[in-house]
């Protein structure tokens, strides 16, 4: 179901906050559709670059998702994935 996000991009630290209303599924695609990159969760307690906050407002709460620059894992685990839809 799509719903309206806010996504704040945070790749240039020393930029003025851009904010951007979107309206999209997940706030990965929110994020995707304004700065045309595909961004991750983080989870794993890796470090890596900050690269948006992505809010939703519904009304009753406000929740917000961090979103990462992919991890060298998830890249080659995509690339692997890619490789076998090819071969069949």
């Amino acid at each position: 179901m799509a719903l309206p996000y806010f996504v704040v991009d945070c790749r240039d630290p020393t930029a003025k906050t851009i904010e951007v209303r979107v309206v999209a599924d997940t706030p990965e695609q929110a994020a995707g559709l304004v700065l045309g990159e595909t961004l991750d969760r983080g989870g794993s307690g890796a470090r890596r670059k900050l690269r948006a906050r992505v809010y939703l407002d519904t009304g009753t709460a406000l929740s917000v998702v961090h979103l990462y620059e992919p991890s060298q894992t998830a890249n080659a685990k995509k690339a692997r994935r890619l490789r076998r839809t090819r071969h069949t």
